[in-house]
């Protein structure tokens, strides 16, 4: 017996599939106004009302939605794929429901005016490009539920100032952190026993850290470019050449 499929569009062109296994949000149309970029036609910033009852927002729906400033996303949604909210330049918040367990990729990658933002607490992983270039969040809390943050997820967030990192976290991704030039100190948890290529590379006001002595394995330029004076690690840790400056007093224990 064959899936049967219904599709719609609302009145702000965006465009809908109902399944058997729920709905989905498949794009919206190159005129709706959550779209337009000239300035003759644009509309006033528009907050949407993500209707209630839909499961799934798909790849790259929202991309490129110039004139949504704030977007409302139902305890329905589950799962948020690649890009879905990719260059909305004027988006400013949004809070992702517990009811979330799956985030694509640069889900909100080139959101430069979000500033706030809060996390399902029902993710294990926070995937690659997530908020890169986000260049609006000053601070990001990464729920405990969360064991692994991958590749460039908060690279170029040149304004954050404050991170908290989930206390179950056991990897922190290449390049995750990379240059975050007003991020001054970090707590990285016990859980964690591994930080990648690049995760704190350039964070240039890294000054304070707390004990990384849980941690296994420092890759390649873990921490360089930080402006650290000393770190106290494991006796076994591996530490690759070009993990911390040169001038890092690294203390074993």
């Amino acid at each position: 017996m064959m899936e049967t499929t219904k599709q719609w569009t609302d009145t702000f062109g965006v465009s809908f599939e109902q399944t058997e296994t729920g709905v989905k949000i498949l794009g919206v149309s190159n005129d709706s106004p959550l779209r337009r970029k000239d300035k003759e036609k644009a509309s006033s910033p528009l907050k949407y009302e993500i209707p209630e009852g839909v499961t799934v927002i798909g790849d790259r729906a929202f991309l490129g939605c110039h004139e949504l400033t704030d977007i409302h996303i139902p305890d329905s949604v589950t799962t948020i794929e690649n890009g879905a909210f990719q260059s909305c330049e004027k988006l400013t918040s949004a809070i992702i429901p517990d009811s979330v367990t799956k985030l694509g990729n640069g889900v909100f990658f080139g959101c430069y005016s979000l500033s706030s933002v809060t996390l399902s607490h029902s993710l294990t992983t926070i995937g690659s490009w997530m908020f890169t270039n986000c260049i609006s969040l000053t601070q990001i809390t990464i729920p405990d539920s969360v064991k692994e943050i991958e590749c460039s997820t908060f690279s170029g967030c040149e304004e954050i100032q404050s991170v908290t990192l989930s206390n179950s976290m056991t990897r922190i991704g290449m390049a995750a952190f990379q240059g975050l030039v007003k991020l001054t100190s970090i707590n990285i948890p016990d859980s964690v026993t591994q930080i990648d290529e690049g995760a704190f590379a350039g964070c240039e006001a890294l000054t304070n850290i707390c004990s990384l002595t849980s941690v296994k394995e420092f890759r390649d330029d873990a921490f360089f470019g930080c402006s650290l004076k000393s770190v106290t690690v494991s006796k076994t840790a591996r530490i690759d050449e070009t993990s911390f400056n040169d001038d890092v007093e690294i203390v074993r224990v």
